[in-house]
């Protein structure tokens, strides 16, 4: 009968012991419940914020792009006159005739052989003809000199992109700023990391003062037909 008693006090220590330790894992399975749901916050917030810098960074070299592609237009427009020749008409009046295929041909000659396209064509004979502005961007600029006049207008507008990421980082419940990057390895992209704090107040974990880290990485589109690299 002693026996049994011994062996009967053991067993309901160990059934103590079992009870004890399944609410400890308990209350570390919600703790780490919640940090996964923090960590899900973090990253949707996250990736909102790359995606808002992709967009301000491609919006800032559009507008950039489409100022010096203006120029060289009207560069393009102004030789004109090494193609147009004066004599006087019948009724006595001057009389301007272009060649406009010798013009054609000289402009297509001096950006690398490129066909002029019909909307530029179009535009050159009459300004009010609109111009497809990708067609323009494919035949004035070569990929290197594209790549420094965009690449450089994002640089020059970081600020506005910085200020895109953390707006939507922040309407995304992440409290600290975020951290942007640009070019991410060499390519035309943009990566951002943010910094959750989670929130400890029914946690039994000792968390406090620590963050949810998460990452994200975003193509920034490119003009149709070109290949921009950034250093």
């Amino acid at each position: 009968m002693k026996k049994l008693k011994n062996e009967k006090g053991s067993t309901s220590i160990l059934m103590m012991g079992l009870i004890v330790g399944i609410i400890l894992m308990g209350f570390v399975f919600v703790d780490m419940s919640v940090v996964f749901m923090e960590h899900r916050v973090s990253q949707k917030a996250d990736d909102a914020a790359a995606l808002a810098a992709s967009i301000e960074a491609k919006k800032v070299y559009q507008e950039k792009l489409r100022d010096e592609t203006k120029n060289e237009l009207n560069n393009l427009k102004a030789t004109i006159a090494l193609f147009t020749t004066t004599s006087e008409g019948e009724d006595g009046e001057e009389e301007s005739t272009v060649d406009w295929e010798g013009w054609f041909a000289y402009l297509e000659s001096t950006h690398g052989g490129r066909p002029l396209p019909a909307s530029i064509k179009a535009w050159l004979r009459d300004e009010n003809n609109d111009i497809d502005f990708n067609e323009a961007v494919n035949f004035i600029w070569d990929d290197g000199p594209l790549s420094e006049l965009i690449c450089q207008a994002i640089r020059t507008r970081w600020d506005d992109i910085v200020a895109a990421a953390n707006r939507y980082a922040h309407l995304n419940s992440v409290e600290h700023d975020v951290d942007v990057v640009f070019p991410v390895d060499g390519e035309f992209k943009i990566g951002t990391r943010t910094h959750k704090d989670i929130d400890t107040t029914n946690l039994n974990l000792q968390l406090d003062g620590k963050t949810v880290p998460a990452m994200a990485v975003v193509n920034i589109q490119q003009p149709v037909g070109k290949h921009i690299i950034c250093h």
